[in-house]
């Protein structure tokens, strides 16, 4: 959803590189259609998106590069920057799923899902996007996890077990040999390193 003109948007990532933007509209009759808004050109395999609505940036993980980040507008251009390569703060390939912690005042965090090493990488949400620290979760009550995908966090309270918020896991490798998802206790993942704030409105950004 962009901020700027209260327009609703998705994207679509392909096994070329090739990212579409399409915009949601009101086609009548209860019904939606998806027009084509824009398409952006990686030069690899490219899977995981996350859109930050309010600070208005688009982030793709480019599987074997790295990640980048353009203007989530239509009208943003073709050109991005890659603030985060594979070998640098151990992002190892692939990059696969990305998410993002939201805070206030546009603090909070990009999380990238480092899959050559079963880790998991935060950025700072604003600025430069500065590397921040890994996330490594250690099996306890549950299984490690491995092979990792789609990862997604939210500092929302959604439950008396996930009060302060939850960052949420697909594991792809289990003893069982079925793939499964990992739930953690966001305050677990944080510890005093993290920011911790469950008073960010994530319907503020559509009103």
């Amino acid at each position: 959803h962009s901020a700027r003109s209260g327009k609703f948007y998705f994207f679509v990532t392909s096994e070329k590189g090739i990212v579409e933007q399409y915009e949601l509209q009101n086609a009548g009759g209860g019904k939606i259609n998806a027009a084509l808004a824009r398409t952006l050109k990686l030069g690899s395999l490219t899977e995981g998106c996350v859109a930050d609505d309010q600070l208005g940036h688009l982030y793709l993980a480019e599987e074997t590069k790295g990640i980048w980040k353009f203007s989530a507008e239509p009208d943003g251009g073709e050109s991005g920057k890659l603030i985060a390569r594979i070998g640098e703060n151990g992002l190892t390939a692939d990059v696969e799923g990305l998410t993002i912690y939201c805070a206030r005042n546009g603090r909070g965090y990009l999380i990238a899902s480092s899959q050559g090493n079963n880790t998991y990488k935060v950025y700072e949400r604003e600025a430069d996007n500065r590397f921040v620290l890994t996330i490594d979760p250690k099996p306890g009550a549950i299984d490690d996890v491995s092979d990792t995908d789609g990862i997604c966090v939210t500092s929302c309270p959604t439950s008396p077990q996930f009060a302060k918020g939850l960052f949420i896991v697909q594991d792809g490798t289990n003893t069982g040999g079925n793939q499964n998802f990992k739930l953690y206790a966001w305050e677990d993942i944080a510890g005093t390193n993290l920011l911790i704030d469950t008073n960010w409105e994530p319907r503020s950004v559509v009103r």
